[in-house]
């Protein structure tokens, strides 16, 4: 790769089908074969190959993004609602994702090969995208979890969501990320994401995607799980959560869940007193009245 650099800036190969360039020529057929072994271990069912080519050509951009496309395709994606759905009512079906979430992501080492391409690539927002789907689908299962926070996942996660704070594709992807990453309020990742700042990237995520549902649901989620500690209720309202969150309830209030995760949100910032005049004054009351109005079949 550097060598193809010092290349272009001489002008020596303006293209890498220049053939007085043999190091650009090296690299394109070396590219050209390691997506090929991808697409081919895709077709056999191979993640390992997969994964032991990521590992060993983490300085070739495309590779990486073709790499971890592939492994995403090894895994289940359905959406959040039918997931959880499918665990109450289907206990061998949930069975069988979630080991194909243990398999490509512990059992293959897809999880730190996602990581380390995740962590190389920061500058490339579709390799940051795939790798965040990734870490979001695999993190539902909680087998899956601990080793995605020894990978050092939460700390790339929150990364990419300070890098590119003006992609909705990756904030959804990052949102969708933290949520499940925290889920089981696991305390290291609660922490983490504290304590790096990811609360307030989150509320900048809301404020800057308010007419995105999508970002906006996943916003509310995850403050509304990541309120359960009173360290974090006081560092969502220092961020401007409420605001955002109260926002979140006015802009969507025909969509169910954002009410839903919005209401949560704000019924576990009411348990610090001084919040609930700051959610008053926000608008906040008058939001909540219109939600239940509004939803009142959908009380369950």
């Amino acid at each position: 790769i550097a060598r193809t650099r010092t290349c272009a800036h001489t002008h020596t190969c303006a293209h890498p089908r220049n053939t007085r360039c043999p190091q650009v020529r090296e690299v394109v057929w070396r590219t050209f074969a390691l997506t090929s072994l991808i697409e081919s271990a895709v077709l056999w069912g191979d993640a390992e190959c997969v994964v032991s080519v990521l590992r060993q050509s983490l300085q070739h951009l495309e590779v990486q993004y073709t790499g971890c496309r592939a492994l995403l395709s090894f895994i289940s994606h359905i959406h959040g609602e039918e997931y959880q759905l499918l665990r109450r009512e289907d206990g061998a079906q949930i069975a069988e994702i979630d080991a194909a979430y243990v398999t490509v992501g512990s059992t293959c080492g897809g999880i730190k090969a996602v990581v380390d391409a995740a962590r190389k690539w920061p500058d490339a927002p579709r390799v940051q995208e795939i790798a965040c789907q990734f870490i979001r689908l695999v993190a539902r299962t909680h087998h899956s979890r601990k080793g995605l926070e020894l990978a050092g996942a939460i700390t790339v996660v929150l990364e990419t969501l300070h890098m590119h704070p003006s992609l909705s594709s990756v904030q959804l992807q990052v949102t969708g990320a933290l949520i499940n990453l925290v889920y089981n309020r696991l305390v290291l990742a609660e922490a983490t994401v504290a304590d790096s700042g990811g609360i307030a990237s989150v509320v900048a995520a809301m404020h800057a995607w308010q007419d995105c549902y999508v970002v906006q649901t996943s916003g509310c989620c995850c403050l509304s799980i990541m309120g359960a500690t009173w360290r974090n209720q006081i560092a969502i309202a220092h961020a401007g959560g409420i605001t955002a969150v109260v926002v979140a309830l006015r802009r969507h209030i025909d969509l169910a869940f954002v009410q839903l995760q919005g209401c949560a949100a704000l019924q576990k910032l009411m348990h610090v007193r001084c919040h609930i005049k700051i959610i008053v004054s926000a608008g906040g009351a008058p939001a909540i009245v219109q939600a239940l109005k509004t939803h009142v079949l959908d009380a369950d």
